[in-house]
């Protein structure tokens, strides 16, 4: 557990500012999560070594007992870090142009953490399943983009309607089966890139939405 509070402490904020792109704030958050999760591990080590900061410990019994009585309020302090890293994931799709790929990629990892923390109050997830239909969304588009461009032909009647001002949670994205009959009724057969972009987009439909 407490291996999972060290990682959360230097991995959590360092993700944030990344994604902020600020690399100043990184390199003082690795440096503050590592002196933090040192202490949490102090019966473990007599030295301890993170981000070109070397500190020598003791064993202090009294420390150490303070220490574990500030595990469950480190676990309340994980909670809110998770949810904005989930949640700039989210908005990245117009700040940072992050891949669908690369979005997903991160929300696992945060999602691994929260796992491991054993952190589960909906909150969490609802944001996950945001980025989860967000990233189909956009994998559809890519999709769609190439079959306008070698065929002239769209899937735009099959998007739902979207205003994100109006609705946080992004609609179901397309049934991959339902783009496959609308080709078959155009008489529309798959390049291999448009199958490669179709094939991507199924397998992530059938992982993260079905």
């Amino acid at each position: 557990m407490k291996t999972c509070f060290s990682l959360i402490l230097i991995m959590v904020p360092t993700l944030i500012f990344g994604f902020m792109g600020k690399p100043t704030e990184m390199g003082i958050a690795t440096v503050t999560g590592a002196v933090a999760s040192a202490f949490i591990n102090l019966e473990k080590f007599s030295s301890f070594k993170g981000a070109g900061f070397e500190a020598e410990l003791r064993k202090v019994e009294n420390v150490v007992s303070e220490a574990y009585a500030t595990l469950n309020n480190l676990k309340q302090v994980a909670k809110p870090l998770l949810e904005v890293s989930l949640q700039t994931l989210f908005y990245s799709n117009t700040m940072l142009g992050l891949s669908p790929e690369r979005k997903d990629e991160y929300k696992q990892q945060i999602l691994k953490i929260k796992d491991e923390l054993e952190i589960d109050d909906g909150s969490l997830a609802y944001v996950a399943k945001k980025i989860s239909r967000l990233n189909a969304i956009n994998l559809f588009e890519e999709f769609n983009a190439l079959l306008k461009q070698k065929h002239s032909f769209g899937l735009d009647e099959l998007k739902p309607e979207w205003d994100g001002w109006k609705t946080e949670m992004p609609p179901n994205p397309v049934n991959p089966n339902d783009i496959v009959k609308r080709l078959t009724e155009e008489g529309i057969n798959m390049s291999e890139d448009l199958k490669d972009k179709f094939t991507k987009y199924e397998q992530y439909y059938k992982k993260e939405i079905k």
